[in-house]
């Protein structure tokens, strides 16, 4: 029973195990997607501000150049949920590993206390199976002694 109980939480532990590796990997991905996207606001920003400085643009391109900014701008909040919701998905995983370590732990201990009070009780029942034994030998011999006595009297 134990084993089976002590297999499962191993599988719950790899899935567990899986499935945070799984969110760190987004998470960093996530991560380097919002880092790049800060270095595309960043470098649309300095685009746009060379363009004023150094040219006198035509209203349609500075109204693509604020519209890849705004575009920009709109997929960062996205991306900080993203990380927000891995992360909290990450701390969750990891609250829920520990969980399941500190589990299987106990059972570990609960396993090894019932392994030797069996190995206690087995060692008990040996003896007492080895003094039962004996006490039969004994009486047998008694009782061959005293067929014998009888059989000589009759």
């Amino acid at each position: 029973m134990y084993m089976l109980l002590s297999e499962q939480h191993d599988e719950t532990l790899k899935d567990l195990q899986a499935e945070l590796d799984k969110a760190k990997n987004e998470a960093l991905i996530l991560t380097r997607e919002h880092a790049d996207l800060v270095e595309k606001v960043k470098v649309f920003e300095a685009k746009n501000e060379k363009l004023v400085v150094v040219t006198n643009n035509t209203t349609s391109q500075k109204e693509t150049t604020k519209a890849e900014l705004a575009s920009v701008d709109n997929q960062l909040p996205v991306a900080n949920d993203k990380d927000d919701k891995w992360s909290q998905l990450n701390d969750d995983l990891r609250a829920q590993l520990s969980l399941v370590v500190a589990e299987r732990d106990v059972l570990g201990r609960e396993y090894e206390a019932l392994k030797s009070k069996l190995d206690t009780t087995s060692a008990d029942a040996e003896d007492m199976v080895s003094l039962y034994k004996d006490n039969v030998e004994a009486a047998e011999t008694g009782l061959k002694i005293k067929t014998e006595y009888v059989k000589r009297l009759s």
